[in-house]
């Protein structure tokens, strides 16, 4: 195209190839996509990057699933394409995502997961939330720590990033924010703020609302800075506009919404300014009930539990958890911690705090419900087993398996005695303890419950649902690590079966499935079948990735491995020359499914 760069020229080129060899649907297909799409991003050509990105996105989640490798990597790259544009909650909402699969897909001692943390720390440092910041790259410098040497230059750059942190000056309290924003804007003096934060101090109050009782601020101008500060921590529009629109709509004397329209400013995707609509609303709905009650009035507080949702539907965890410990305040003041609604904000609380890695602040939280909980009723309630579930999870994301079997036990009764019926919800909670159990190496224990879960899902489930291969492949692996082959053979047989009806035949799931059982049948000794299945595995990696493929390289790994134990080294020898000429004469690029990391 005239004028435009010959990177970008070749990289549309290379996309018009691949469409024509693989198809439009193909992942060679989507990788070229993605090259094309970071090289325009690069090049400020957002809008048709992110054609791009999304076109890429929907060919490696028809491909590999929204929960693999390749759409975490993916997620990844368009975090960082928003953050280029200062699109904050875009990249915030990308990079969680990425992160979310990487942890459940690897663990959290892998370096992948570690890259994830410290995009959200970046992302978190560059809109001074110094707190956030630090703690995600805590998580990230203990994870490398663990994998790379002491002056490796990677561990180094995050050490020095966490000391650039806490050189910062202490986190402002919301009041003193609010303050520094009247003060920037012009509204109101620094004296005036200073004197408003004693009074705001002295009587517990919102700092508006301190200043408006000594005629600093009306309330006109106290809803514009309010809305000011949601726009600013929405991240959407850059902090420097939101401050400019404010002085010209107290100036102007219109709303800020109108004061942003007149200097030009558009938001180019409707579901953020949906959410943006519903944050304003709310802010501005705490506003009058302050304002017509009292601040420390109950429906305050749960219009507090209604802002905080919204914020953690942002992933703005910590202005959530500021809000729902003001409404958790409120509560036990004003009710007591013998109502519902105390319970429900501190469970609300421990969740957030989980998602912040706060996990024995959320772990006592959760306690502190159940007790309540129990208190107002002896007996089986579906709160209980609500509550209950949401610690079993904190407990096990926190590393502390043994506690989360004994909640998770304790779930699995209460929801019995709730309904009789062998629910898909006992499935869910059978596979969860059968996951614990096999933590703790109590194989026997985690095999009874997969096997109950298994049981369960084949009378409500059809035959080629997903949930029913995949805990299939969960019992294989089981038997294998618990040295029965043979059972783990039937397992990995009939998972085979239900991925080829569920995913076809030339599907990566498919491929993964043709190994397992390869790595069985090499285990049986029954040469001739595990040469089949490995023959077959790397047939379909071949058709999906391609014969110069990372992955299609990995299958012959595995294949040439088992060769030489079965001292067939001549052939051993073919297929390694074979992964020597991929890995010497391809850009490689690892795919969703890490074949590498299977047994």
């Amino acid at each position: 195209m005239e004028g435009e760069a010959i990177s970008i020229a070749i990289a549309r080129e290379q996309l018009n190839n691949c469409e024509l060899s693989f198809g439009a649907e193909h992942p060679e297909t989507a990788a070229a996509c993605l090259k094309l799409a970071e090289l325009l991003s690069a090049n400020r050509k957002y809008l048709d990057a992110e054609l791009l990105f999304n076109r890429a996105a929907k060919i490696v989640e028809d491909c590999f699933g929204q929960q693999s490798l390749e759409m975490a990597r993916l997620l990844s790259t368009m975090g960082s394409h928003y953050f280029a544009q200062d699109n904050f909650t875009e990249a915030e909402k990308h990079y969680w995502q990425a992160y979310e699969i990487k942890a459940t897909l690897l663990g959290n001692k892998n370096l992948a997961v570690a890259e994830s943390l410290e995009d959200l720390a970046d992302l978190y440092d560059v809109q001074a939330e110094y707190l956030q910041a630090e703690r995600f790259y805590l998580s990230a410098i203990g994870i490398k720590e663990k994998i790379l040497e002491a002056d490796d230059p990677e561990l180094l750059s995050s050490l020095r990033k966490l000391v650039l942190i806490c050189r910062q000056s202490e986190y402002p309290p919301q009041s003193k924010q609010t303050g520094e924003l009247l003060v920037d804007a012009g509204m109101v003096e620094q004296s005036k703020v200073d004197e408003g934060l004693k009074l705001a101090e002295k009587y517990k109050i919102p700092l508006g609302r301190a200043l408006i009782s000594l005629n600093q601020l009306t309330q006109e101008d106290l809803q514009r800075a309010m809305h000011a500060q949601v726009l600013m921590k929405d991240g959407g529009i850059p902090a420097y506009v939101v401050i400019g629109a404010l002085k010209a709509s107290c100036r102007m004397n219109c709303s800020l919404a109108e004061a942003l329209k007149k200097l030009g400013w558009r938001r180019e995707h409707p579901a953020d300014q949906r959410h943006l609509e519903l944050l304003l609303r709310c802010s501005d709905e705490l506003i009058k009930l302050e304002q017509k009650l009292t601040p420390e009035h109950p429906e305050v507080a749960k219009k507090c539990i209604e802002l905080a949702d919204l914020y953690a539907g942002a992933k703005n965890l910590r202005e959530a958890e500021i809000l729902l410990k003001r409404a958790l305040d409120i509560l036990l003041e004003s009710l007591g911690e013998d109502e519902a609604d105390s319970a429900a904000t501190m469970c609300k609380l421990a969740q957030v705090k989980s998602r912040q890695n706060c996990f024995d602040d959320a772990n006592h939280l959760m306690e502190r419900a159940i007790n309540l909980c129990r208190k107002r009723s002896s007996k089986a309630t579906a709160e209980l087993a609500d509550y209950l579930e949401k610690q079993a999870r904190i407990l096990q994301a926190a590393g502390k398996d043994k506690e989360a079997l004994l909640k998770m036990t304790e779930l699995l009764s209460v929801v019995r005695k709730l309904d009789k019926t062998e629910s898909a919800h006992v499935s869910q909670l059978l596979e969860l303890q059968g996951e614990l159990y096999m933590a703790l190496e109590q194989l026997e224990e985690a095999s009874a419950s997969f096997n109950q879960a298994l049981q369960i899902r084949e009378k409500i489930l059809s035959g080629g649902n997903p949930q029913i291969t995949g805990l299939l492949s969960k019992l294989g692996e089981l038997e294998m690590k618990a040295k029965k082959p043979k059972t783990a053979l039937k397992h990995y047989q009939k998972a085979l079966e239900l991925s080829q009806k569920l995913f076809g035949a030339e599907h990566p799931m498919t491929a993964l499935s043709h190994l397992n059982l390869a790595n069985c049948q090499g285990c049986l000794k029954e040469h001739e079948n595990a040469r089949k299945s490995f023959e077959n595995a790397i047939k379909v990696m071949e058709k999906t990735s391609g014969e110069w493929h990372e992955d299609t390289a990995a299958v012959l790994v595995q294949y040439a491995a088992y060769l030489k134990a079965s001292g067939q080294i001549e052939e051993a020898e073919k297929i390694e020359k074979r992964v020597a000429d991929i890995k010497a004469n391809v850009n490689l690029r690892q795919t969703a499914i890490n074949l590498n990391a299977m047994p």
